[in-house]
């Protein structure tokens, strides 16, 4: 009895049971909201488990487990808080809205040209009644009713928003889990157009979501006529589309990309003087990962707009460049070098048949050999060895041959007194 009274002592206004209360609620909602969202995201888990698989229930544990938490932490506090009677029912604002009143006034009547009716004295009881019915409703205002907002309704209105918000963030994980499942099975079966699609359409999605969970915190919490913000937002999306013309224009150009697939991540691209792999298509731009490594964002209304090289469907790539020998190589020599290199372009590996290497023209100061081949698509590090490899077995096959490779020179002749000259070559600068 003693303990029953001393819990039903008041303390600020509030019995010390209710404090009791609030401090075992918050207690146990800090202490176990770990473990309640590990149990909570393993059973939603099983929602995902057809279509993903066990191998992901750790990723989806991780991405679920932080929003779940929070719902939890909410849920405990507005429990908690809602145990205590003050100051939680004191009023904040005490409104109370103007009421005007308005009487109808009849307009006068011209008693030369109004008709005369002869009523009966029951209709004209009946009359008589309704117009005083009439005018009463006309004339009577309407009660004054106080707009009364305690600190429970904010609290209430907040609780409502926090539990909005973070229902909506988990349903942005559940995207990205959706989004990662998908990944991993493109990955697998080695899908570039998954690969491309995949990220942009997360992303499409996840601001579908945001949108909408912004108009509904925007109707439910603050009781915001929704219709409105819309039909507002036509005019306001008229003029942001004026404003962000460019990014209009970037973002059509992603959906241009994806409909007409001039390429898809993976290719080796040259767009706009830019080479390299492409890694991402944007909504705004397109990233390029060059050959230098360095990565490039170009805008999709660019890469639209300029003729584009996509090198990852050629079946072939051309090298072609002149060979120049000194003007002392002799005819034989030329074409024991010339038979040699074709011969060995023929027995190269990942080299294909259509190979030229013959003597082309004479130059400046040099006897010009054309050596033009096509080499299959492999990895780019490859292509730039192969062409190592040939570069180098040209450069012994002329010295094999005892040629030299000849530079930029000059003759020059000197003319003495006594009328004799004396031919000099030197090198031109």
């Amino acid at each position: 009895m003693i303990i029953l009274q001393f819990l039903d002592s008041v303390f600020w206004g509030n019995p010390l049971s209710n404090y009791i209360w609030l401090g075992g609620i918050l207690f146990f909602g800090i202490i176990f909201k770990r473990i309640i969202s590990k149990l909570l995201s393993k059973l939603l888990f099983r929602l995902f488990k057809q279509f993903s698989g066990d191998s992901a229930a750790g990723t989806f544990v991780d991405l679920m487990i932080r929003p779940i938490e929070l719902l939890i932490l909410f849920c405990a506090i507005y429990l908690a808080v809602n145990q205590l009677d003050h100051p939680l029912n004191k009023p904040v604002f005490n409104r109370a809205p103007r009421v005007t009143q308005t009487v109808k006034q009849e307009a006068p009547t011209n008693n030369n040209t109004a008709k005369k009716t002869v009523l009966t004295p029951t209709a004209a009881a009946a009359n008589s009644l309704n117009e005083f019915n009439a005018k009463a409703k006309e004339n009577i205002a309407p009660a004054e009713s106080k707009s009364i907002v305690t600190y429970a309704d904010i609290i209430d209105k907040l609780f409502l928003f926090l539990v909005l918000g973070t229902f909506f963030w988990m349903l942005l994980r559940i995207i990205d889990f959706i989004a990662f499942v998908l990944m991993n099975k493109a990955t697998e079966s080695e899908s570039k157009a998954g690969l491309q699609l995949i990220p942009f359409t997360r992303e499409l999605v996840k601001i579908l979501i945001g949108s909408l969970g912004f108009f509904v915190i925007m109707s439910a919490v603050f009781n915001l006529n929704v219709g409105l913000i819309v039909s507002g937002l036509g005019i306001g999306g008229l003029a942001l589309a004026l404003a962000g013309k460019e990014t209009v224009e970037n973002l059509f150009g992603a959906f241009t990309i994806f409909i007409d697939k001039p390429f898809i991540v993976g290719d080796n691209v040259n767009v706009g003087g830019v080479e390299g792999t492409v890694e991402k298509v944007g909504f705004r731009s397109t990233r390029i990962r060059t050959n230098e490594k360095s990565l490039v964002s170009m805008p999709n209304k660019r890469i639209v707009d300029n003729p584009m090289d996509n090198l990852t469907e050629k079946s072939l790539r051309r090298v072609k460049f002149n060979l120049g020998l000194d003007y002392s190589t002799s005819p034989a020599q030329m074409k024991a070098i010339t038979s040699e290199i074709d011969t060995y372009l023929k027995n190269t590996p990942n080299v294909a048949d259509d190979i030229t290497v013959a003597f082309d023209s004479f130059g400046e100061s040099a006897l010009n050999i054309v050596i033009s081949y096509f080499i299959e698509m492999i990895p780019n590090t490859e292509y730039v060895k192969l062409k190592e490899e040939i570069a180098y077995k040209i450069l012994a096959i002329v010295n094999t041959n005892k040629a030299e490779i000849a530079f930029p020179t000059r003759k020059v002749l000197h003319e003495t007194i006594d009328g004799s000259s004396s031919p000099q070559i030197t090198p031109v600068d």
